[in-house]
């Protein structure tokens, strides 16, 4: 149960930090 809520919070998280890091790479 908390390894599958980690998952989906990193995984949330990854998509708005991803952007992020693009735009600083660009």
């Amino acid at each position: 149960m908390n390894e599958s809520r980690n998952l989906l919070y990193s995984s949330l998280g990854w998509q708005l930090i991803t952007p992020r890091i693009e735009r600083w790479l660009a």
